[in-house]
């Protein structure tokens, strides 16, 4: 690809974002304001509009939505959409991780129908991975899919659904078969979240939001065609589906535009701002060890950028295996709690008492009550620690007593009653 033909690129899609998008204000995020029912309706919107304009799925394959286009045009257009307003949450789970999770394993009719809607803004889609006795043992899923004739009956929980009562459709992994090993007994199925049986119930959180749910599967039937990828094959599905969420909020995926460092409202560029405003105003500006703070903040809110450009491009180039998405993963999720950890600690009383609900401040006492939300969705730190040392250094495994077993054998935490 010529650089006189990219540079072409960029200067459309600078014009069209300048004609057709809300550019972002002194920094600030138009989703800080919304409840989560109207930053997805926002998200809908969005996402048409760049459907519209030529510029959703930029790196997924024209017949399905997509404009098929290179990795080299998504970077560009993320750097000028860097800017402006964008669907955040159509861009973190159903774009850049459903999306390709599709493209990948599913039917020629399953991606004609659900990838070219994602794009569209049509369809918002949940994982439904983790469940209420499994910790994060995805592969011991307890759910379960029973064939019954042409349909799939589905039993069993899910949980921590990112707005789950607010999704379309999910990607949901059941148990198969009981007597196969605990990895290949399992099998992914598309379930429609509206339909009979399903009761989606959400989830309060420390800070008094309810952002995350959980699902119950009472006697769900599923068409056969709901099947994803091959029957028994549904951890390979599961696993790539883990890869591209760990690229995402890791901030190292080519699927989707600027999708993290913004997430949940304020950039690190902004809030780095505000810590100094905070610290100048209260006079720690002069204090040595607040300034310290407001340095640390810095540091590893930069490092965070290099090091998801570096292991992007080791994994582009072959240099790194698609695994090393690990490593952004586990350093967004400590830098992200570090940082709100400074927020507090900068802004004082301040964080748990302020003049107006509304005030700067409080936004550092709430951010800090979710600190380790990141460092458990898409796979806890100690689990991108594991995939870190097996999968990128090469260190062996640790011993599993149900590797090789029929599951069936397994000893099994069973679904409370709820």
């Amino acid at each position: 690809m010529a650089d006189d033909d990219l540079e072409m690129y960029r200067q459309a899609a600078r014009d069209w974002l300048a004609a057709n998008v809300a550019p972002l204000v002194d920094g600030a995020d138009p989703y800080d304001a919304m409840t989560e029912a109207e930053a997805v309706a926002h998200a809908h919107r969005l996402q048409r509009q760049l459907a519209e304009g030529g510029y959703a799925g930029i790196v997924f394959p024209r017949e399905y939505g997509g404009q098929g286009l290179t990795a080299a045009h998504q970077r560009c257009f993320t750097r000028e959409a860097a800017r402006y307003e964008s669907p955040l949450r159509f861009n973190m789970s159903t774009v850049a991780i459903i999306g390709p999770t599709l493209v990948e394993f599913g039917t020629e009719e399953q991606k004609r129908t659900h990838v070219s809607a994602i794009l569209r803004g049509d369809e918002f889609w949940a994982q439904l991975l983790s469940e209420p006795t499994g910790g994060s043992d995805l592969a011991g899923a307890v759910t379960t899919a029973t064939r019954d004739g042409d349909t799939w009956i589905l039993r069993g929980a899910k949980t921590w659904t990112s707005g789950g009562h607010l999704r379309d459709r999910g990607l949901c992994l059941a148990r198969t078969d009981w007597d196969a090993a605990k990895h290949r007994g399992l099998s992914m199925f598309i379930v429609d979240l509206h339909q009979p049986g399903v009761t989606v119930r959400p989830i309060r959180q420390a800070n008094g939001a309810a952002e995350f749910c959980e699902e119950f599967f009472d006697d769900v039937e599923l068409p056969a065609t709901a099947l994803v990828g091959q029957e028994g094959e549904g951890w390979a599905v599961a696993s790539r589906m883990l890869f591209h969420e760990r690229s995402a909020v890791g901030g190292s995926t080519i699927y989707a535009a600027r999708i993290t460092g913004r997430r949940r409202g304020t950039s690190g560029a902004r809030r780095q701002g505000d810590l100094v405003a905070r610290a100048r105003a209260t006079g720690g500006a002069a204090d040595d060890g607040e300034r310290q703070l407001v340095a640390d903040a810095h540091v590893v809110t930069t490092v965070r950028a290099h090091l998801i450009e570096r292991i992007t491009a080791g994994i582009r180039t072959g240099a790194l295996p698609g695994s090393a998405a690990a490593i952004t993963k586990l350093f967004t999720a400590t830098a992200a709690a570090r940082v709100a950890t400074i927020g507090v600690e900068v802004a004082g009383t301040d964080a748990v008492v302020a003049p107006t609900p509304s005030a700067t401040t409080v936004s550092y006492g709430v951010h800090y009550l979710v600190r380790q939300a990141t460092s458990i969705g898409g796979g806890t730190n100690e689990m991108q620690r594991n995939n870190i040392s097996e999968r990128v250094l090469g260190m062996p495994r640790e011993r599993s007593e149900d590797r090789d077993r029929p599951f069936s054998e397994v000893r099994q935490n069973r679904l409370p009653p709820r």
